[in-house]
């Protein structure tokens, strides 16, 4: 699996760089492109994630935040892992406040101090990455 998110984020990377200037139909075109969004038991798992809108906007500089809760030191180990495997792959970094039972991601753009569409789309990234950590602990 994390082959296969490598092999996504990569697509990511190169598709952002193409369409930074691009309208909002980024995000479907995003996630058609890297087949994120194209399992029903991920798209169920994502909207009920999205209903409770985790992601908080907060200020100086204005940034996204989110914090994640672990039930074990295994499953943190493993999603931080990823979202920094993911992170170099699209050469956007946030940052991420590890503690022993959870991890505190923050990202905006530096360049210009505040949210872009690049900064929505790496919180989606790492919702889903959040998802397939929880998923991959179920079957251990």
């Amino acid at each position: 699996m994390v082959k296969i998110l490598k092999m996504k984020f990569t697509s990511l990377k190169s598709l952002l760089k193409e369409n930074l200037d691009a309208s909002s139909s980024l995000n479907k075109r995003i996630f058609e492109k890297i087949g994120i969004r194209d399992r029903p038991e991920v798209n169920k798992q994502l909207e009920e994630e999205e209903k409770e809108n985790r992601w908080e906007v907060i200020s100086d500089p204005t940034r996204l935040i989110r914090k994640y809760k672990f039930p074990d030191y295994r499953v943190l180990q493993e999603f931080v892992i990823d979202v920094l495997d993911f992170q170099g792959d699209l050469n956007h970094h946030g940052t991420l406040h590890v503690n022993p039972d959870e991890v505190i991601v923050e990202v905006y753009t530096h360049d210009i101090n505040d949210i872009t569409e690049v900064d929505h789309e790496y919180s989606k990234i790492v919702e889903e990455i959040y998802l397939d950590v929880k998923d991959r602990k179920s079957k251990w």
